[in-house]
């Protein structure tokens, strides 16, 4: 028999899933982590936290797990939208990490409106300045904190941090970097003409993949400290509400019901009948009766 993982970074704690090749979830395991609200407005992590409490989280699954570990063959990720994670030349973290229900950039977001147009942004980014998107924030560290910012060699999205802390690789994917202002969507790049009307160095930009791709395997480091082998192939994942309509479009006959945000989801289905089409999707995959993009992968759309 073999096994996947999939690993949801919330906002209040990470999840950890195991399940088999038949689809059926065959542990699961939850560890939460402290908000940071030193202002009203302010909503902070420390990125340290992530990576503890997801390697002790996998840690408790292997030492539980009654199968051969090596059976395991791969791990995948959703996670919460938009974080800044800005790390130094040695990829050391600068700063907590600002998640996404921070509202201190309402000036920035201005800005970026000022500076780049709102139909032009909306042309390059296909979304709106928020509060809640990354490039605002990128933009508050660097008006607050010059010297913090001096210091940034790669911003990086809370999910695909901790991927960087399981394989030692620094990347972005397509449906994280969407939710930056910062992505050429139509083109599939980092928009330069942004990074250059708002005064972002593009090398700040991580590099991209595809959330399908396998982006290496754990390090000897992680294998020790989890118990899982050192061959255990990493892909990249996605943001959950993009992953959510993918599984669902399988099983909806009509595009429509597929919804566009998550608290819409929770509305039009229970989560235990969401998370049977998601197994039944993942089973699919498996047993190879629908197309795979390399089935592993996919796992993450269990996490709801």
């Amino acid at each position: 028999m073999k096994y996947v993982i999939g690993v949801d970074l919330g906002t209040s704690a990470v999840k950890v899933l195991l399940i088999n090749q038949l689809g059926a979830v065959v542990q699961e395991i939850s560890k939460s982590y402290p908000l940071i609200q030193e202002k009203s407005g302010y909503s902070e992590q420390d990125p340290e936290q992530w990576v503890e409490k997801t390697t002790q989280a996998l840690a408790e699954l292997v030492a539980t797990f009654e199968g051969d570990v090596e059976q395991i063959e791969g791990i995948s990720f959703s996670g919460q939208m938009h974080g800044l994670v800005l790390l130094n030349q040695k990829n050391d973290v600068l700063r907590n990490a600002i998640l996404w229900n921070d509202t201190r950039t309402t000036k920035q977001c201005q800005e970026i409106y000022d500076i780049v147009g709102k139909e032009r942004l909306l042309t390059i980014t296909k979304n709106p300045a928020l509060e809640g998107f990354t490039l605002p924030k990128l933009l508050w560290v660097k008006e607050h904190e010059p010297e913090v910012f001096e210091q940034a060699a790669v911003f990086m999205l809370p999910k695909d941090y901790l991927r960087y802390r399981l394989t030692g690789k620094i990347h972005s994917e397509y449906s994280d970097a969407a939710g930056t202002l910062l992505l050429n969507v139509s083109e599939k790049t980092w928009s330069e003409e942004i990074c250059d009307l708002v005064g972002v160095k593009k090398e700040l930009c991580p590099p991209l993949v595809e959330s399908h791709e396998c982006v290496g395997t754990i390090t000897v480091e992680f294998a020790k400290n989890t118990g899982l082998t050192e061959t255990t192939k990493v892909f990249a994942g996605g943001l959950i509400t993009h992953v959510v309509q993918l599984a669902l479009a399988f099983f909806l006959k009509e595009k429509r019901y597929v919804v566009l945000v998550h608290l819409e989801l929770s509305f039009l289905m229970k989560k235990v009948k969401i998370r049977i089409l998601l197994e039944r999707f993942i089973t699919l995959i498996m047993l190879k009766k629908m197309p795979s993009i390399q089935w592993v992968s996919l796992l993450l759309l269990v996490i709801v």
